[in-house]
């Protein structure tokens, strides 16, 4: 890793920044209540609240999609409700005298400003220079992965479940089209008991899936085409996704984690360059897919959790014409 990211601000809090990290902060606390008098007493308020008792614990500033993480996976507020919160704050926040700042900034390729919190202070120089070269080591590692990991991994679920036949052949997966060539598919897959043929599309992505998200049609039609059932695999998905999957006879599997390689292209542990970049990724947990794709299910609880979610569409599934 660069020199400029191992010396950084960040360093001596990278600690604060690992899952579950900050739940000793609130034990026995009571400010993480709304102040008396305060205008509601609604979640939303709530929500702002625990929000920024997270904020006034960290030393450093902390971006907005880490604090968001915090929030959804180690408090299990959410998501579009925290979104909602913390779309409601103001540039700056007084609590009880002291300032929390919200500060624009542009990271890596990403075409919108940033949010940087901090409290009674804006963020220093320094802090954003590390930031930023965080963010350039998580585009470069985490946003450009070779070798579709998702799509590997949800190839090697349904091959270990014994559920599944005709499941597409390795060297195909992600390029999966139809007679007419078109209408790409990840995968293709049959469940054994039922013959309801699956056309699979993975979205491995560390962004939570919403309603509006083009890939809940685009399943649907690319499924239609190849003439089987839509079944999106997705990292996170928010409960409209849910509803509007049951609705729509879309099949919906949340991973609930991103799948990485296990090492990167440095060939150094994924686990521990991940662990270096939680102040521009959050808390958010991670699968790390060894080469042998089954010694990745096999040595994790969340490989059997996973197994069990494909045995469960095969024996939900029911043979239809379609």
């Amino acid at each position: 890793m660069s020199r400029d990211i191992e010396v950084n601000p960040y360093k001596s809090a990278l600690a604060s920044f690992q899952p579950q990290a900050t739940y000793p902060w609130f034990e026995g606390i009571a400010d993480l209540e709304p102040l008396p008098g305060s205008a509601s007493r609604r979640g939303r308020e709530k929500l702002r609240w625990w929000a920024f008792g997270i904020i006034m614990q960290f030393e450093v500033p902390v971006l907005r999609r880490v604090l968001e993480s915090i929030l959804v996976f180690d408090y299990g507020f959410d998501p579009a409700a925290v979104t909602n919160a913390l779309n409601s704050l103001r540039s700056e926040e007084y609590i009880k005298g002291a300032r929390i700042y919200r500060t624009r900034a542009r990271f890596g390729g990403e075409p919108d400003p940033n949010h940087v919190y901090s409290y009674k202070r804006r963020p220093t120089l320094a802090e954003m220079q590390a930031l930023r070269s965080l963010y350039r080591e998580r585009e470069r590692v985490l946003d450009r992965q070779i070798g579709k990991p998702g799509e590997r991994y949800v190839r090697a679920i349904l091959k270990q479940s014994g559920c599944f036949v005709d499941v597409t052949q390795v060297a195909n997966v992600g390029n999966v089209y139809d007679s007419n060539g078109q209408n790409r598919l990840d995968l293709k897959a049959t469940a054994k008991a039922s013959g309801v043929k699956f056309g699979i599309s993975v979205k491995n992505m560390r962004e939570w899936l919403r309603p509006d998200d083009k890939a809940l049609k685009d399943v649907v039609k690319k499924a239609s085409a190849h003439g089987v059932t839509p079944w999106l695999v997705v990292s996170y998905a928010s409960q409209k996704v849910v509803d509007r999957c049951r609705g729509s006879g879309i099949k919906l599997t949340i991973l609930r984690r991103q799948i990485v390689p296990a090492e990167d292209t440095s060939e150094r542990l994924m686990r521990d360059v991940v662990r270096r970049l939680r102040p521009v990724i959050g808390v958010m947990p991670f699968v790390f897919l060894y080469a042998q794709t089954s010694r990745t299910i096999s040595d994790s609880e969340v490989g059997q959790w996973h197994l069990n979610m494909v045995r469960e569409v095969a024996t939900r599934s029911q043979a239809r014409r379609v």
